[in-house]
């Protein structure tokens, strides 16, 4: 069982996903508006063949406003997230993420699986493991519960069969209700293990009649106005884990991006403070 202090602080960081209906500038923006001292953002659409209007990857001089932007604002750029793991995405679609994120200063770029967890898989993340690291940079799995890695156990399955020290894990507490892990298993997590933790809440079971993916893009909770045992998951992290505010609620929509992300760490740092975790 993990017994680190949580009291020692975890870094702060706004999830893309907050602001998903707007470009990875305007989230770096609002972040920095907000008083964040670090920010996630999205650039590339999920899958290769698709169009999102906020491509930044192969545009140098949209690059270069986003770097001057985080610059400007004193932001550390946590973590990208690109293309999700389909069968068919293949490095020569990642080394343009890994290049620009290297060189926006990232950390983590993220990987959602989506493809059968067999050998394959296991061969193409040590190879995108050391492709990542050469380059400064981690692989943060993320157990997404409606994808080819649901759980916890499996993910952490991954890490031992590729046995790289670039691989690591993103714990989001909403998938990890919905995909069925088990609670107690983030405790065993070493700070090695946990690249970011994400913080949200939700109802115990799924809405009716909704599909997972929109409940997980649009219908999150503030910490504290669900069921879920946040308050556990975030004792039993390392004292190490950035903490990733991850809350895109649909009620809060309609206000403008700085707003929404004020709001976030508004209601996420309260909520922190009023429990004694320190972060900032």
């Amino acid at each position: 069982m993990n017994t680190e202090n949580v009291k020692a602080g975890h870094t702060l960081t706004l999830g893309y996903l907050c602001l998903a209906d707007v470009g990875p500038l305007d989230i770096v923006l609002a972040a920095g508006r907000a008083g964040f001292q670090s920010v996630g953002v999205r650039l590339t659409a999920r899958r290769p063949d698709e169009s999102w209007s906020f491509e930044s990857v192969n545009d140098r001089a949209a690059r270069r406003v986003l770097a001057r932007a985080l610059a400007d604002h004193g932001l550390s750029l946590s973590n990208v997230s690109s293309f999700h793991l389909y069968p068919e995405v293949t490095l020569e679609h990642l080394r343009p993420v890994i290049e620009a994120s290297a060189e926006l200063g990232a950390s983590t770029l993220i990987a959602c699986i989506y493809r059968d967890p067999d050998s394959a898989l296991t061969d193409f993340l040590g190879e995108y493991a050391a492709e990542a690291e050469a380059a400064g940079l981690r692989i943060a799995i993320e157990t997404v519960s409606y994808s080819a890695c649901r759980t916890l156990s499996g993910a952490r399955e991954l890490l031992r069969q590729v046995g790289s020290p670039a691989l690591g894990l993103m714990l989001d507490p909403l998938h990890l209700q919905r995909g069925g892990s088990s609670w107690t298993e983030v405790g065993e997590l070493s700070s090695q293990e946990v690249c970011i933790a994400q913080l949200c809440d939700a109802t115990r079971d799924p809405p009716v009649g909704i599909d997972p993916a929109a409940e997980a893009r649009t219908m999150r909770r503030y910490p504290g106005d669900g069921d879920l045992p946040i308050l556990g998951f975030l004792r039993a992290l390392p004292t190490s884990a950035e903490i990733e505010l991850e809350v895109p609620a649909l009620q809060d929509r309609h206000l403008p991006p700085a707003e929404r992300a004020a709001l976030i760490r508004s209601r996420c740092v309260a909520y922190l403070q009023a429990h004694g975790i320190s972060a900032g």
